[in-house]
């Protein structure tokens, strides 16, 4: 109870009349062995039955450079680095929360400023020798976090010159999810992914606690003392993290476009769950 009404307290970014624009799940990423990626890309189910996989090197802004397999949703992703290649350690992820309407990422930056310490950047991706602006970045810095943390996280909004170069269409100055993601749609038809639908953390204590306050101040529901869902419901949950277990990536939720049970190994490390129109990514 004392931890909820904490939790309560610190919930005041859209006080003052000021609103506090809506903040979706966009995408994930997790740093994984070597081993357990080559299991992914050998997998006939996964390349075959469970979902679109690319494998794809962005060229990003400060000549920053990476390779990473995607696995996509409808409206949301996920990314998988080699801890061999991307120069970061097995067990690192990241949280990539995005608003939709050109402008918001400044307002809520100045929602944020009244309880963190904030920095914005602009993402650019480059195309042969184009630099194409591509999302501007909310971060929050907190050295003392992130030195004791795997977990990243930040804020993105899709720049309207980015959907110019690809020719996608927005309205109403919202840049969506769905549209970003619209040229897998073919990719799609025929797998069982339909969209991931949430994500379970194995967390410490102090993670818990800073990761818990950042879903409420981004407006995020708690559900109860350990999980809070985004305005589209999907939906973050955490458990204790125990020494002995290497990703802190519990299993990720998905629902199915396709009605299936039963369990597809992938490698030792993971598993893949199915139960009718829902199913479970297991990491140990």
């Amino acid at each position: 109870m004392k931890l909820l009404l904490l939790f309560i307290s610190l919930f005041t970014l859209s006080a003052h009349g000021q609103k506090l624009p809506q903040v979706n799940f966009n995408h994930f990423y997790m740093v994984i062995d070597s081993s357990d990626l080559s299991a992914i890309l050998k997998s006939e189910f996964i390349n075959n039955k469970f979902a679109p996989i690319l494998s794809r090197t962005t060229k990003a802004d400060s000549e920053v450079i990476w390779t990473g397999i995607y696995l996509f949703g409808l409206d949301n992703y996920f990314e998988i680095f080699d801890s061999s290649g991307i120069g970061e350690p097995s067990g690192n992820i990241g949280i990539g929360l995005s608003v939709d309407r050109i402008g918001e990422i400044k307002q809520l930056d100045t929602l944020f400023a009244k309880k963190y310490k904030t920095e914005t950047s602009l993402r650019v991706k480059k195309f042969d020798e184009k630099k194409i602006p591509w999302f501007n970045e909310l971060d929050i810095v907190d050295s003392s976090f992130y030195s004791q943390s795997h977990i990243f996280l930040w804020v993105m909004e899709y720049r309207p010159e980015y959907f110019d170069y690809n020719n996608w269409k927005y309205y109403d100055n919202k840049l969506k999810r769905t549209t970003y993601l619209s040229p897998y749609a073919e990719e799609r038809k025929g797998k069982i992914l339909e969209e991931f639908t949430g994500i379970t953390l194995r967390t410490t204590g102090k993670e818990k606690i800073f990761l818990s306050n950042f879903l409420l101040n981004c407006g995020y529901k708690q559900i109860d003392h350990t999980s809070f869902a985004s305005p589209e419901n999907f939906v973050f949950h955490f458990v204790n993290r125990n020494k002995n277990e290497h990703y802190p990536v519990a299993y990720v939720e998905f629902k199915s476009n396709l009605s299936c049970t039963g369990t597809e190994k992938i490698s030792d490390n993971i598993q893949i769950v199915f139960h009718n129109d829902t199913g479970k990514i297991f990491f140990k």
